[in-house]
């Protein structure tokens, strides 16, 4: 019976040992799998690094583009303000030159009223010298 107990114990043993052993290959296996998948995540994870990256590099662009569209903005305001002020003053001197035609056409009108009248002295003058 002792044998027999020995043979059970050994049996046993051995079928511990092959758990174990079944169970460090499963362990193993897993282990395996999660090295796996976590060089997967970390591939994927570079891939979104370099892909932010990419969009910070965009988004730097995109930034000195506005604020070259900022500055050119603000040239062409200043420049807008400087053409309303000449053009301001050239509505100005239009303003004084009309007023300065207006007054030469009086002075003309003026003008061909005196000499018609005076034509019109020396027509009589004529007539009566005549």
């Amino acid at each position: 019976m002792a044998d027999r107990t020995l043979d059970m114990l050994f049996d046993t043993v051995r079928d511990l040992a092959t758990a174990v052993y079944n169970l460090r290959q499963e362990v193993n296996a897993g282990f395996q799998r999660m090295q796996g998948e976590l060089e997967n995540v970390n591939g994927e994870l570079a891939q979104v690094k370099g892909d932010l990256a990419q969009v910070k590099g965009d988004l730097a662009q995109v930034k000195g583009e506005l604020t070259q569209v900022k500055r050119e903005v603000a040239q062409l305001k200043e420049e807008f303000q400087e053409m309303r002020s000449e053009l301001r003053q050239v509505n100005e001197r239009l303003d004084r030159i009309e007023k300065r035609l207006a007054k030469l056409e009086g002075e003309s009108n003026h003008a061909k009223i005196r000499l018609f009248d005076v034509e019109r002295e020396v027509e009589e003058i004529k007539r009566l010298h005549l």
